[in-house]
């Protein structure tokens, strides 16, 4: 959204982190389960660590890389 990545946790309110906040995704492969972890740094220079699912299934009626995007907008900081 603009100028930032809105990522929320289960039961948590949403939080907004602005593109240099975005640590290197790290992925491991399960089946046809892609997990990607990021650690986002928070304001106060806490780390938040968050899960994200992508599946290539064939029911899985989305085909957008999660960790090509959170690369994408990690070297958009610069700009």
């Amino acid at each position: 959204s603009g100028e930032k990545l809105i990522l929320k946790k289960q039961f948590r309110p949403a939080k907004s982190y602005a593109f240099h906040q975005i640590g290197y995704p790290t992925t491991f492969n399960y089946k046809s389960t892609k997990y990607i972890t990021v650690e986002m740094t928070n304001d106060d220079h806490s780390t938040e660590k968050y899960l994200i699912l992508n599946s290539r299934g064939i029911f899985a009626f989305e085909n957008k890389d999660a960790e090509g995007v959170l690369k994408q907008l990690r070297s958009m900081k610069g700009e």
